[in-house]
């Protein structure tokens, strides 16, 4: 993931400000937590965490929040990475491959729908920033 996670983690820091006590600790810790996961699934995937996070950072700073250079990128990627590597991988192991590679495709509508985004709205742009060779938006 990426956007939206950021996106939880702006809305929650919002959130912070009017909670009073742990409450606000346990909210705070949360956003922190959520601004990790896009590097800590870019560097899983291969890519330069970096690079992408100070672009998505760079993307929600100019109000550019509806999709990120990492949001569901990152999991799109290594799906299709597992996929040509299930090709010529035999036995049960292609097969459970194949599961992860679904189960990568199934992230990014999963932590939208979580953030109260429309998943089938976002989802259908990421599919079709990637179908037109746009691989890090």
């Amino acid at each position: 993931g990426g956007c939206t996670e950021v996106l939880m983690a702006q809305a929650i820091d919002r959130q912070v400000e009017a909670t009073p006590g742990k409450k606000a600790l346990a909210m705070a810790s949360f956003a922190r937590a959520l601004r990790q996961l896009p590097a800590i699934v870019a560097d899983n995937g291969g890519y330069d965490s970096a690079e992408l996070v100070t672009q998505l950072r760079a993307a929600h700073a100019a109000g550019k929040n509806t999709h990120g250079p990492v949001g569901g990128c990152t999991e799109v990627l290594m799906a299709q990475a597992i996929d040509r590597q299930v090709e010529a991988t035999p036995g049960k192991k292609a097969l459970a491959m194949a599961s992860f590679a679904r189960a990568l495709r199934q992230l990014p509508a999963i932590v939208a729908d979580n953030g109260g985004y429309d998943s089938a709205e976002l989802v259908t742009q990421l599919r079709a920033a990637h179908a037109a060779g746009k691989n890090t938006h």
